[in-house]
């Protein structure tokens, strides 16, 4: 995937219509021109009208972008009003392995943040309309029922049940969440939608997947995403015992909107990680980052501290100078302050003998290297 950036600004009237109910999350007014305009809600409208704005673009093509969004939401565990995404998107191709490779991308993601604790609940969008359709539901109200659909696991079965029924009737309600839901939704959907070309897709993708032998996958016809946008497969992934704060990376496949602004059939795929989500959960199992090591800066080694640095910071190692202070006792003291792991110690006695005092900063051991070699391989032992 390519790199990509657009915008925090787009023209009011890219964003309307787009995201059904959510469009009231917009933050939209008029600049110094009396021009309506709105800070980009997402990433995948943006990129829409990059590529209606540069047909020149190789197909497919294959972006990623990390971005700040906004939201007029109200702020609460894992939902901020200006948050960090993680986007990535393949437009241009309708092979069922983009589809495939989409899900296989969260997959080692997650797992190379150290996730392992996940499940990627799949459906499909053209499945949900398939039973709906059986049903003989009018397609105008299809919308509003993938609505309440999206918010089922906060809310529940039953209100589930009782808010599809004000639009189709208590009965019909209780069939469709019947359908689509329990153990045994999967073999009544093969003998309802055998011949149906979304069922198919779906299970060419779940064939593909090895979705039955996979922990870390899920068919879930309940996940049909609220915005109005999606059209095929959509997903939901969800962290363990986390899980009550909503989904960490999700997506699908929207067909349509690429065609809205280029009038171009551009099928297009993505998945979006919520970073802030992401990172507040990770933080609630006591998972952190790699932490820096200090190397202090004594009198008169200045320039051989520096010098240092940047060799150990070739190594690949990530080293913090400790600047400002001159007492080694404050220095230390500092870098206990950031949480660094390890404080390199380099003063007069270890740059007349050639060696680096390494301090374990959550003991208190301290040990002594003989060369830079020796100190890179010990840093990186922790």
């Amino acid at each position: 995937f390519w790199p990509l950036d657009t915008p925090a600004l787009e023209m009011a009237e890219l964003l309307v219509g787009k995201y059904g109910e959510d469009e009231k999350l917009i933050y939209r007014f008029l600049d110094h021109g009396q021009r309506e305009v709105a800070m980009r809600y997402d990433l995948t409208v943006p990129l829409a009208r990059v590529m209606a704005n540069h047909p020149e673009l190789p197909l497919p093509f294959k972006r990623y972008q990390s971005a700040l969004v906004w939201r007029a939401d109200s702020p609460q565990r894992g939902r901020y009003r200006e948050f960090m995404q993680f986007d990535v998107d393949t437009v241009g191709s309708l092979d069922v392995l983009s589809d495939v490779e989409m899900i296989q991308l969260i997959e080692r993601t997650l797992k190379a943040l150290g996730q392992n604790k996940f499940v990627i609940h799949l459906s499909h969008r053209g499945v949900t309309g398939a039973v709906l359709e059986s049903m003989g539901i009018d397609p105008s109200k299809q919308i509003l029922i993938f609505r309440y659909l999206d918010k089922i696991k906060k809310t529940g079965r039953d209100a589930t049940r009782e808010n599809i029924g004000q639009v189709i009737g208590d009965k019909k309600a209780e069939e469709l969440l019947s359908t689509l839901i329990g153990s045994e939704a999967e073999s009544r959907l093969e003998k309802l939608l055998m011949d149906n070309p979304a069922w198919q897709n779906l299970r060419q993708i779940a064939d593909l997947l090895e979705l039955n032998k996979n922990p870390h996958l899920l068919l879930d016809l309940s996940i049909v995403r609220g915005l109005n946008y999606y059209t095929g497969l959509v997903f939901e992934t969800f962290l363990g015992e986390f899980s009550e704060v909503g989904s960490v990376f999700s997506g699908g496949r929207y067909d349509d909107l690429m065609r809205q602004l280029t009038g171009k059939d551009l099928p297009a795929i993505g998945a979006s990680i919520g970073v802030d989500r992401l990172l507040s959960v990770i933080k609630g199992m006591g998972i952190g980052h790699r932490q820096s090591c200090c190397l202090t800066v004594l009198p008169g080694l200045e320039k051989e501290s520096l010098e240092l640095a940047e060799r150990l910071r070739s190594a690949n190692l990530d080293i913090t100078l400790i600047l400002g202070r001159r007492d080694l006792a404050k220095q230390l003291r500092y870098a206990n302050s950031i949480g660094a792991t390890q404080t390199i110690i380099y003063g007069e006695q270890e740059a007349d003998s050639q060696t680096f005092l390494i301090k374990k900063m959550d003991t208190g051991e301290q040990l002594r290297v003989k060369g830079v070699e020796q100190l890179i391989s010990e840093l990186n032992r922790g």
